[in-house]
């Protein structure tokens, strides 16, 4: 009885030693790669690897197929005496330029009436542009009497003015004179749309009051509610 178990043993080792032999094709045995195969891995495996060695940067960079839509913008090189080279002007050279011309705002303070369109401010004479002022001599008409609608003229340009500063827009080519034809305003009234507007002076022909001189003629404001004399 022990001869068989002793028998059932061995031939038991037997079989397991079969079993997982490196020769023996088991079910969870992998079958080893052929020829072909392992050369075709070993060349794709030395390819990458050189490519890598030569380029390590090559394996993070985009396909081809995206960097060819991108353009590659260059500036063009500078030659020497090139006259086309661009000429850095200085800011303030520019900006001086550019105030030289355009006009100036310049404040006069409490200026005299001389005449219903002419203003005296210290040594500095104001003549209201586009209007035609009425001279103190002139004298009006009404019927057989006379008087002095001239000074009228003056006298209610006076009292509108009330001493206050006037605003002048100086053109460019009358900077520095003493003896100035500028647009005026006495707070934000224009004060020659006022002097027309009102009939205290005429308006200059083909000047931006002249629409306005005439409707204060026709309703016969100021000095046109008289005939005009010498």
């Amino acid at each position: 009885m022990n001869e068989l178990r002793i028998s059932l043993g061995l031939l038991a080792c037997i079989v397991f030693l079969l079993a997982i032999a490196p020769g023996s094709p088991t079910l969870i045995s992998v079958a080893p790669a052929g020829p072909r195969e392992v050369a075709e891995l070993s060349t794709a495996s030395d390819e990458t690897a050189a490519s890598v060695g030569s380029n390590p940067a090559e394996a993070s960079q985009v396909p081809e197929t995206a960097t060819s839509a991108i353009r590659a913008v260059d500036p063009a090189p500078y030659a020497a005496g090139d006259n086309t080279a661009l000429t850095r002007v200085s800011p303030a050279a520019s900006a001086s330029k550019t105030s030289s011309t355009q006009p100036k705002l310049e404040m006069f303070n409490r200026p005299v009436a001389v005449d219903a369109g002419t203003m005296k401010a210290g040594r500095t004479t104001l003549r209201v542009a586009d209007v035609e002022p009425i001279s103190p001599d002139t004298r009006c008409s009404d019927g057989p009497q006379t008087w002095p609608c001239g000074v009228r003229a003056r006298t209610a340009f006076r009292s509108w003015l009330r001493g206050r500063s006037v605003l002048c827009s100086v053109p460019p080519d009358a900077q520095g004179s003493d003896d100035l034809t500028v647009s005026c305003l006495a707070g934000e009234a224009d004060i020659g749309e006022w002097l027309v507007g009102n009939g205290w002076a005429a308006a200059s022909s083909g000047g931006r009051y002249a629409e306005l001189g005439e409707s204060a003629k026709n309703q016969r404001k100021g000095i046109w509610a008289f005939d005009l004399g010498q």
